[in-house]
């Protein structure tokens, strides 16, 4: 059974651009997964793959957002 004291929820500010960080990573991280499985089933050796997002990663995250901004979604300007 799960219960809830709304006195003891902490809440986490997050801002647009922290959202869009870990968007970007995010999909860099499955797109070196899929690429990583393709290969592999094709029996093609695995080349070490940059980790750092590219801007295609980029722009898939800030589409994201503007998803999430036209259903609703509000992010800080400024958490100090």
């Amino acid at each position: 059974m799960v219960t809830s004291n709304a006195t003891s929820v902490r809440r986490r500010y997050i801002t647009e651009q922290e959202v869009l960080e870990a968007l970007a990573v995010s999909s860099h991280e499955t797109y070196m997964k899929q690429k990583a499985e393709d290969l592999i089933k094709k029996n093609n050796p695995v080349p070490v793959m940059d980790p750092n997002p590219t801007a295609h990663d980029q722009e898939r995250a800030r589409n994201a957002v503007e998803v999430l901004k036209d259903l609703g979604f509000t992010f800080p300007h400024n958490l100090w």
